[in-house]
């Protein structure tokens, strides 16, 4: 089978170009690697199954401090709207159009190990070949 649409979790690292390790998981010794940031896709449906698919893609990013947590974030929000004001052309495809869903926020659950910030987004990202 010949891939059609871009795989978002292949695309999004290519366009975020900050220098933060990623992955499509966190691991569990995440507080070993930052800044980190996961990058996954949560859902989506296709305009056209050749042309033009918009996934739902979550951008979790951890860091050492609040603000660089917070700064990271940030980085990578303007990077996809930069990517789309550019048309941006990368091996993996193009992203043609971001709709923040969840801008950045802190989650404060408690469930980070020690030492560890995170702030989580959720964008709809249209991509094409």
């Amino acid at each position: 089978m010949t891939r059609q649409l871009p795989d978002v979790e292949v695309l999004v690292p290519l366009v975020i170009t900050d220098g933060v390790t990623h992955a499509t998981r966190i691991p569990p010794d995440v507080a070993d690697h930052l800044p980190f940031r996961a990058i996954y896709k949560l859902s989506g449906t296709a305009f056209h199954p050749k042309f033009m698919d918009r996934p739902q893609v979550q951008i979790v990013t951890l860091a050492a401090t609040r603000e660089a947590a917070s700064d990271y974030a940030e980085a990578a929000r303007e990077a996809l709207h930069n990517a789309v004001d550019a048309q941006t052309r990368t091996a993996a495809g193009v992203i043609h159009k971001v709709v923040e869903v969840v801008s950045p926020f802190e989650v404060r659950t408690g469930t980070e190990p020690d030492g560890v910030f995170r702030f989580d987004q959720t964008h709809q990202i249209y991509t094409r070949p």
